[in-house]
């Protein structure tokens, strides 16, 4: 489970880390630029997150084909999954401008609500790789190839610190955009991501002989609802987890900058510590697929317990840290 996990852990942190890393380059710029930055990215997960919810259902049917070593099976639910991501961007893209239309009606503080049109007016257009990306990196670490998805992710960081740095401040020949510039390095950082996970679906593809190119790319009816039938379930579920917590962070933007900003380092660092137990899940979730596709029930039991397992004693310990050291865990941001 961990050999699986750890890589999948790691990439969660990744992606997450990217709006921890934003939030500490903005910091400078003052609590109003802090509340922004965490607002904007709290709208656009909370329309994100549904579709790529949507897209879960790769993991399970992938995992099971690759269990069944039928790697013509995992090549045409990959297109398959291609596909919905398609019809997903534009309805995402449609919903995040609406978003934006409606952000000046949501009574944010004044200086806090002009920021925010800034900032996610670009963080928006950021759907459509993320989009991509979820898909790729769901086909990816359901045949086990989950190292790429980690490099990538520790890479894409890099670009981002990098572009926060030129693009905020105007560093290395750079226009000085100020906060949208952090928008603008999410943007560039996801982008490299999908470029990347993409690559990298095609190299295992020609490594392991996968035919992804000679399978039938006709996209059928019945798959594309056995990956809604999956995906919406889970798509909703989360999107509600998160929901609830973007519209809390939208309440913020109501009060002062400083408050705003602190709900914002605490929600930054709750979120950095779920990303261990969802990366556990979905390598639990690969693993359970392998052994069904494999017809071996008591070690898809095992590993279900397993994954249950490893996420609770993680977070009685983080727990545990955020009562013990609250205030060094806040100095990282400000």
């Amino acid at each position: 489970m961990l050999r699986l996990a750890i890589p999948v852990v790691l990439a969660e942190l990744g992606w997450m880390g990217m709006g921890v890393v934003d939030t500490i380059m903005v910091g400078p710029l003052g609590p109003h630029a802090i509340a922004a930055s965490g607002i904007s990215n709290s709208l656009q997960i909370s329309l994100a997150i549904f579709g790529m919810g949507l897209l879960l259902g790769l993991d399970t049917l992938v995992s099971q084909a690759f269990g069944a070593r039928r790697m013509d099976e995992c090549s045409r639910w990959f297109w398959h999954g291609m596909a919905l991501a398609g019809a997903i961007v534009p309805l995402l893209l449609g919903a995040s401008w609406l978003m934006l239309r409606l952000v000046p009606a949501m009574g944010f503080h004044p200086d806090v609500g002009p920021a925010v049109e800034e900032y996610y007016g670009i963080l928006l257009w950021s759907s459509a790789p993320l989009i991509f990306y979820a898909a790729f990196r769901r086909y990816l670490q359901a045949i086990h190839a989950t190292t790429p998805v980690m490099v990538a992710l520790v890479t894409a960081n890099i670009i981002n610190a990098v572009g926060n740095w030129a693009f905020i401040y105007g560093n290395l020949g750079a226009p000085k955009m100020g906060l949208p510039g952090s928008a603008a390095a999410t943007l560039a950082a996801r982008l490299y991501l999908a470029a990347v996970l993409l690559a990298a679906v095609f190299y295992y593809d020609a490594r392991r002989k996968g035919g992804l190119l000679q399978v039938p790319r006709r996209i059928e009816r019945a798959r594309i609802w056995r990956l809604l039938q999956l995906g919406f379930p889970a798509a909703s579920t989360v999107t509600l987890e998160v929901g609830v917590f973007a519209a809390a962070t939208a309440l913020t933007g109501k009060l002062s900058p400083v408050e705003a900003a602190s709900h914002q380092i605490a929600l930054n660092v709750a979120a950095v510590a779920f990303m261990v137990p969802l990366g556990l899940a979905s390598a639990g979730a690969v693993r359970v697929g392998h052994a069904v596709g494999a017809k071996n029930t008591p070690r898809a039991a095992a590993a279900g317990w397993t994954a249950i397992l490893l996420g609770m004693i993680f977070m009685v310990t983080t727990a545990s840290l955020f009562l013990i050291a609250p205030r060094a865990l806040i100095a990282l941001f400000t």
